[in-house]
């Protein structure tokens, strides 16, 4: 059985508060090269420190929990001696003993509870497991507040060497930071130190840009197979929303007028912050032509506001968690009989929206808005049309002096 370690001065609250305020903390060794440290200034409680020694003359300082000087215990955020102890050899450690310490939270038990915080914000829990096919025993056991960013960076070079794509270790890496601010939020200044990995966002290579005539064409031989299947693809192919966006529409979401009609939308709550999941509650509007609106008053004739405004041919709302395995195979035998690249996907209708915009002198930022992306995606993906715009609409604005006679001084300059 080993032998409890004891401190006079740091074994009590009352002993504690006896010490003198100081930026140096008293210290009580606990294993060969660890040793609890306290710490407690003028202004401030006291604090349980572990210090560990590297060989070399050098100590690393981490605090990890507040001392139970002025309030009772609770084995995880405010300790007492004995429990600072134990946690401390743990800390530094790794041994066995960490496992059945609850007050350790350890990587693993932080996604777990990211997981169950998605859950209960509507939002992915897959994010939360994630990371958890990619991190090593070592670190999924390891302390939350022993992570430090070398080992993250270390660990995220590992994932490059595997020949994970960049922007795949990127979306990673941020959902472990998240799991990690989320368990231990004063250590998060650490954790987000660790830099992405440069230029993982790359223009997509294989991006179809569809003439008007096959769009016509493709929505045809939707409609041919069901009025709700083609009403699907033709607000698809008009407005460039995602699959996802166009399933929650709902009947109250149409703002009629006689020429300049609207349509509200749901954001698809793409893009990165912790409120993501929120925004899918949020709507703004677009404009749409006459001829869609006609058709969409006419499914939503007769149906309470909040009822989904698209429906399949069963009369079954579009599935909005797999939207795309509603459609996908039918898509398919589509291009398959008009005898298309095979390659093509319906996101190829998209693309043609936010193309067609910009060729049309659309500004780059009201196309995002309208297709609720951003302008870096729409500059990265779409760069090529902003450009040959961009100089049409420079070339049109440049003054020509070329019928303004020359002095001749000027003249020789030029020869």
């Amino acid at each position: 059985m080993p032998v409890k370690l004891r401190s006079s001065d740091l074994e009590s609250a009352s002993a504690r508060l006896k010490l003198k305020p100081r930026k140096a903390p008293y210290r009580v060794r606990v294993a060969r090269g660890v040793a609890l440290g306290y710490r407690r200034t003028a202004d401030s409680f006291g604090t349980w420190n572990v210090i560990v020694a590297d060989g070399a003359g050098n100590e690393q300082l981490r605090k990890f929990a507040d001392a139970d000087d002025r309030e009772q215990a609770n084995g995880r955020t405010i300790l007492s001696f004995d429990q600072a102890m134990t946690q401390a050899r743990s800390l530094a450690r790794g041994d066995d003993e960490a496992e059945q310490n609850q007050s350790v939270l350890t990587v693993e038990a932080a996604l777990g509870l990211y997981k169950t915080d998605l859950i209960a914000r509507h939002a992915r829990p897959y994010n939360a497991d994630w990371p958890l096919f990619h991190l090593g025993s070592v670190l999924l056991r390891k302390p939350v507040a022993m992570v430090t960013s070398e080992e993250l960076t270390a660990w995220r070079n590992e994932l490059v060497k595997k020949g994970v794509k960049a922007a795949t270790v990127n979306r990673i890496l941020k959902c472990l930071i998240a799991g990690l601010t989320l368990a231990c939020p004063e250590r998060k200044h650490i954790w987000r130190a660790v830099e992405r990995l440069p230029n993982a966002t790359k223009a997509r290579g294989r991006m179809f840009v569809l003439p008007d005539e096959t769009i016509r064409a493709l929505v045809a031989k939707a409609y041919e197979r069901s009025h709700e299947f083609g009403l699907f693809f033709e607000v698809f192919a008009s407005t460039g929303l995602r699959p996802v966006q166009i399933a929650r529409l709902q009947c109250g979401y149409l703002i009629s007028h006689p020429v300049e009609p609207r349509l509200l939308v749901g954001k698809s709550a793409k893009g990165g912050g912790r409120n993501r999941s929120e925004r899918r509650f949020e709507t703004y509007s677009i404009p749409i032509s006459v001829s869609l609106m006609k058709k969409l008053k006419h499914a939503a004739a007769g149906r309470a506001e909040d009822d989904r405004l698209l429906l399949r041919s069963d009369s079954s709302p579009w599935n909005e968690k797999n939207v795309h395995g509603d459609y996908r195979y039918h898509f398919i035998a589509i291009v398959e009989e008009l005898k298309l690249d095979r390659r093509l996907t319906a996101y190829g209708l998209r693309h043609s929206a936010i193309c067609r915009q910009l060729l049309g002198g659309v500004p780059p930022a009201l196309v995002a808005a309208n297709c609720n992306t951003s302008i870096a995606e729409i500059q990265a993906h779409y760069a090529k049309y902003i450009s040959n715009v961009g100089d049409a609409l420079t070339r049109a604005a440049l003054l020509d002096l070329d019928p303004v006679p020359l002095a001749d001084n000027v003249v020789a300059l030029v020869r």
